[in-house]
């Protein structure tokens, strides 16, 4: 790679003879970029075409190279790739004119990674250029899995890389001819097939929309001094011997994401067969070209040819019309005498507006008008100048500077909230947080090894005053980040509202509380005092945390003579074996009485019942009062997760285990109450996936159950291990569940299989 002098910015050999004027044409070849890139980064139109269409191209399926050239007007590009194509080859007769076909955009990129917003004004320019011209457009979503994509590029890359010695060749390609080394002949086929795929998918996709539109790179052309090998990987990269196939691919992806981030459009087209263009028809503020880039079906090249002929018809290309200063001008601009105005604004505000003769833009670019705000201790460039075609054809060109207010542009890095000042520039170097995070973005990764600690990282600031501006790095532990992760729990103290029904009579009495926990402990005194006095609770309504609101209703216990007949003695804890059917409480045995005359007993309530005096009648296996923990919660969609936790002594621990087991599947209970003896709640939740029925107390504990766990990730690894033994299995599936909380996992349909807990893992 190589770059002019004037801009020192990355280039490419051919692109930057012809961007000099040393050329009219140069040869290209592009396996994933290498003719289109360069041309964006230079005001050139390079072209990649059709699969195998052209003279010297084989013909194999998995062809992603093109050889073609670089060249500054349609004309060139028209007559040379009529000159290139293979004979008998017959591209499909479409038309720009008769067809009007609707044309796809987007200034997402593939695999979500930044974009610049020069690179988004480009298309946005050229979607308004195309609608005044009638034809429709839409906006799209990028439609492929980038990312998928640049995977199964590199391990092709690396399936190619030739074996050489280390001393005949640099990092990169020894990087790739090490990850070569273990691949196998279905590793790349694989990677082949999925290409295709995503070719068949692309053609759909070109069926509705003919055309769809890009930036050729995301970014403007880095500075030459740009870090594209990344310090923590050399090592590494110079050794791969004790890593996995798996690992090495990983590496070659990581290593080159912050390059790829800059260029990731490209790719798509080499892999997929389509064709592609990218036209010169954008300039930054700082004088830096960028193209836009059409792709359509392969064989359709005719649209790409017309699609430049019409932007450069109505001067829509941004050319170097002086090759000595690097200044860049509409193409249609004669660089004679003209009649100007000077417009120049500071910090928004216009200071300068002056009308005069200029005899190109070099010399409004070197006026002793514009002289004073050029003074870098004083000025920043804002936004140069304008060069839209409005501005040229009227001859207004207006600069845009912003005053310095700093004394210099600090960068911290804060280790979980250490910060450690690596950095100051003078304000002229940075001019702004995305000027400096293009070269910062690199020596900060998104993984810092430091004192032993692994550091990821979170977020990324930028705080501007009077004095200084400071942009912040932000990383966390994998320790910090959990405790961060970690609610702060509210207490919710302050007035609650008692609503109390006692016998269909209600009242209303206000209680301050320091929490909510308290008002709650205070709802557990007032049950065992009204089922002291002989009272049975009917509905209890808690209330969301926020409402300070507690409803309680209880009704006397009229007494009853119980029916002495023996009962089959129920299976403990068992749940019923129908879906969706709540279980019942089996009656308790009663002590004799006189039943009250009109009075059935409703099974479906807890019914305590008065103390008796102990006699014969009481069996040893007689239970205690208990409350079964039934509960049944509802999500947005109405589906209903059912289930029993038990029994418990009091209605207080019923609730505690119900919360408590809510808390273990991540759900946050709404409205929860008590009714009909069964605690409702409404919760946001999925139930796509299958919940088992919560493990219930067996009579007899079963003994030695070992916590021996399977993780099956997406990549297709897993993690095996054993956390040792329990008495239960539901003390065994606690212990899972928190160790793959520890390891920030999400389990996805836990079960047990030939005697191990099996999930699949989300990270």
């Amino acid at each position: 790679m190589e770059y002019s002098i004037q801009s020192r910015r990355v280039l490419g050999g051919s692109a930057a003879g012809v961007a000099a004027g040393q050329v009219p044409v140069a040869s290209s070849s592009d396996a994933g970029g290498s003719t289109r890139i360069p041309a964006s980064w230079s005001g050139l139109i390079g072209m990649h075409p059709s699969r195998n269409t052209l003279k010297w191209d084989g013909n194999s399926e998995n062809n992603q190279t093109s050889h073609f050239a670089l060249m500054k007007n349609m004309e060139d590009l028209v007559a040379f790739h009529e000159f290139a194509l293979k004979n008998g080859v017959e591209l499909e007769d479409v038309s720009l004119e008769r067809d009007k076909p609707t044309i796809a955009y987007t200034t997402k990129t593939p695999a979500g990674t930044r974009i610049s917003a020069d690179a988004v004004k480009a298309v946005e320019d050229a979607v308004k250029f195309l609608e005044e011209q009638g034809y429709t457009t839409e906006e799209v979503d990028y439609p492929t899995d980038g990312k998928k994509l640049m995977e199964q590029y590199y391990t092709i890359a690396s399936g190619l890389s030739p074996s050489m010695p280390r001393n005949q060749v640099e990092l990169l390609t020894w990087a790739l001819n090490q990850a070569g080394q273990t691949l196998e002949k279905g590793d790349s086929k694989a990677a082949w097939e999925y290409a295709h795929q995503v070719a068949s998918e692309i053609s759909e996709f070109h069926k509705k929309y003919p055309l769809f539109l890009t930036p050729t790179n995301a970014w403007p052309a880095p500075s030459a001094d740009f870090m594209h090998i990344i310090d923590k990987f050399k090592k590494q990269m110079e050794d791969m011997t004790g890593l996995s196939k798996e690992e090495r691919l990983d590496l070659i992806y990581n290593q080159w994401l912050p390059a790829w981030e800059k260029t990731p459009y490209t790719q798509l087209s080499n892999l997929t067969g389509k064709p592609t263009i990218s036209l010169p028809t954008y300039v930054t503020a700082d004088k830096r070209p960028m193209g836009i880039m059409f792709q359509a079906e392969i064989n359709h090249d005719k649209y790409l040819l017309e699609i430049g002929q019409l932007f450069e018809q109505h001067q829509k290309f941004m050319m170097n019309h002086d090759y000595s200063t690097n200044d860049y001008v509409l193409s249609d601009v004669d660089p004679t005498t003209h009649q100007a105005k000077l417009i120049v604004k500071v910090d928004g505000e216009v200071v300068l507006e002056t009308d005069r003769q200029y005899d190109g833009i070099v010399e409004i670019d070197n006026s002793a008008e514009l002289a004073p705000f050029k003074d870098r201790e004083k000025y920043t460039i804002a936004k140069e100048v304008s060069l839209d075609d409005e501005a040229m054809a009227n001859g207004v060109f207006t600069y845009e500077f912003k005053s310095i207010k700093k004394d210099y542009f600090k960068l911290i890095a804060d280790f979980d909230g250490e910060q450690v000042v690596y950095d100051r520039k003078d304000s002229d170097v940075w001019t702004s947080a995305e000027h400096a995070r293009e070269v910062y973005d690199q020596y900060l990764p998104e993984i810092v090894e430091r004192d032993g600690k692994e550091y990821k990282r979170v977020d990324v600031t930028f705080v501007e005053s009077e004095k200084e501006a400071v942009l912040t790095y932000v990383y966390k532990s994998d320790e910090a980040a959990e405790e961060a992760s970690t609610p702060e729990k509210q207490v919710y103290a302050g007035d609650y509202e008692f609503e109390l029904v006692l016998d269909s009579e209600e009242s209303t009495e206000t209680l301050t509380f320091a929490s909510r926990d308290k008002a709650l402990d205070f709802v557990a005194v007032l049950n065992r005092l009204y089922k002291a006095a002989g009272y049975q609770l009917i509905n209890q309504d808690n209330g969301l945390p926020g409402e300070y609101k507690v409803s309680l209703s209880f009704e006397k216990i009229v007494d009853k003579q119980p029916d002495i007949t023996p009962e089959p003695a129920p299976e403990a804890d068992k749940p019923s074996e129908e879906p969706g059917v709540e279980e019942e409480l089996v009656p308790e045995p009663e002590t004799p009485g006189t039943e009250a005359e009109g009075q059935q007993p409703d099974e479906s309530e807890e019914t305590p019942q008065p103390e008796q005096p102990a006699g014969p009648e009481v069996t040893p296996e007689a239970k205690p009062d208990t409350v079964e923990a039934t509960f049944a919660f509802t999500n947005a969609e109405g589906a209903v997760h059912r289930g029993s936790l038990g029994e418990f002594a009091n209605l207080e621990q019923a609730e505690r285990r119900i919360r408590q087991y809510a808390n273990e599947l991540g759900y946050t209970l709404q409205n929860f109450r008590l009714d009909q003896g069964v605690f409702l709640a409404n919760i946001e939740a999925d139930f796509s996936q299958p919940l088992s029925e919560p493990e219930q107390p067996e009579e007899q504990p079963v003994r030695d159950v070992e916590a021996n766990f399977e993780f099956n990730f997406a990549d297709g690894l897993a993690h095996h291990g054993s956390l040792g033994y329990f008495t239960t299995l539901e003390q065994a599936e606690k212990r899972i569940r928190h160790f793959a909380n520890e390891q920030g996992y999400t389990l996805l349909n836990l079960r047990i299989e030939d005697g191990k807990f099996v999930a699949d893992v989300k990270e």
